[in-house]
């Protein structure tokens, strides 16, 4: 009798232990436990994401956040600058300046574990997860859809601070309709001259010159966002500190503004990723983007330098009830007809794949999938055309 009672007692205790490990386990996993509050040196910056209707009366915000610290390191800066080659006493000044602007981002610390109180639009207030490794939260927050505009295409938000502190970190999320067209556009040698295929050329391109635009796609791309339902999305493997610079040359060339999908925050010595690791990173993020908008039609314009022709050829084949048109640009001279692009593309209808030059006048192929996604009378599109 009384070892059954034993047994009775340690199957108890036992069952004890699992359900409060259970609950540890959840209270760490919630973000709350030694999450810190942010400190008076350290900075938010988030990242442009997208909104989306939930039932009649919800709206959804896929937030992206990272907290860093920023920090004087001279010598971590001239070996950045020998990293790239650049000769800073060589260079100009406006050359100089730009380099520091552009890389500043690049010598800080990433917080982890830190709590991030956000103030959404409604007048609500939700916490992220504590910050990650690389300083990084994302979350998908919900709010009330009542109050906003009804044509406001951005929906902002801020970050709570501690008391006493009065500086203002602010983001926002574009609100894409469940219907319309989604143009999801590469930047590097898509809509900004890159140079990728040599590493010097994209390494100076990168952070010493002045960025520059490919002739006449910012024209094409205002034409189309000025048509209803239109949303842009530039995904590109660039990591999250050349935001700023990104958006800068976005709004002064011209471009549409758009939801932006960048890198993790990455160490210098990394700035150019592993082709597998962009490759897939890249299909993930468009993956998203298409599942969070199963009513929407999406052209994927990207260029020939990197792995676009692979994805956009993969993600049409995994979604070709949404993928309306693939634009890609190739300055080579090379044509569709090689074997890359056989290849790329098989099992994609020869009509919506294109490949072009600067020289091409593709637009009327984007506002056919626009005009074709206004026009749509089924609601789930399920099947391919």
């Amino acid at each position: 009798m009384k070892r059954a009672e034993n047994r009775v007692h340690a199957a108890a205790a036992s069952r004890l232990r699992q359900v409060l490990a259970g609950a540890f386990a959840a209270w760490v996993g919630s973000g709350t436990l030694f999450a810190r509050e942010l400190a008076a040196d350290e900075q938010v910056l988030f990242v442009p994401g997208t909104a989306r209707s939930i039932g009649a009366d919800r709206i959804e915000l896929d937030v992206h956040a990272w907290i860093y610290e920023r920090e004087e390191r001279p010598r971590l800066a001239s070996a950045f600058a020998r990293y790239l080659g650049f000769d800073r006493a060589a260079a100009s000044a406006e050359d100089r300046e730009r380099f520091d602007r552009r890389t500043r981002l690049f010598l800080v610390d990433s917080e982890n574990r830190k709590r991030i109180v956000l103030r959404l639009a409604d007048g609500s207030r939700v916490e992220l997860p504590r910050t990650r490794r690389g300083g990084r939260s994302d979350a998908r927050v919900t709010m009330a859809a009542t109050g906003l505009a009804a044509d406001a295409p951005w929906i902002g938000f801020s970050a709570e601070l501690p008391p006493g502190d009065a500086r203002r970190f602010e983001g926002r999320a574009l609100y894409v309709p469940a219907e319309g067209l989604s143009v999801v556009s590469d930047i590097d040698d898509t809509i900004k001259d890159s140079g990728v295929a040599d590493r010097r050329t994209l390494l100076l391109n990168t952070f010493v010159r002045p960025f520059a635009a490919v002739p006449g796609m910012a024209a094409r791309y205002r034409t189309l966002a000025a048509a209803e339902g239109v949303r842009f999305h530039y995904v590109s493997s660039s990591p999250i500190q050349l935001l700023a610079p990104l958006l800068a040359f976005l709004e002064e060339a011209g471009f549409p503004e758009g939801s932006l999908h960048l890198r993790e925050a990455t160490a210098w010595r990394t700035l150019i990723p592993r082709d597998a690791t962009a490759r897939s990173r890249k299909h993930a993020a468009i993956a998203r983007l298409i599942g969070d908008f199963p009513r929407r039609e999406f052209a994927l314009v990207g260029d020939a330098s990197e792995a676009d022709p692979e994805i956009y050829g993969a993600i049409a084949r995994d979604h070709p009830a949404q993928v309306c048109a693939i634009l890609i640009r190739d300055t080579s001279g090379a044509g569709r007809d090689t074997a890359r692009y056989r290849a790329a593309f098989a099992g994609v209808p020869t009509a919506r794949w294109q490949v072009f030059t600067d020289e091409d006048d593709w637009s009327r192929v984007l506002e056919g999938c626009a005009r074709r996604a206004r026009e749509t009378d089924d609601p789930q599109r399920t099947t391919a055309r």
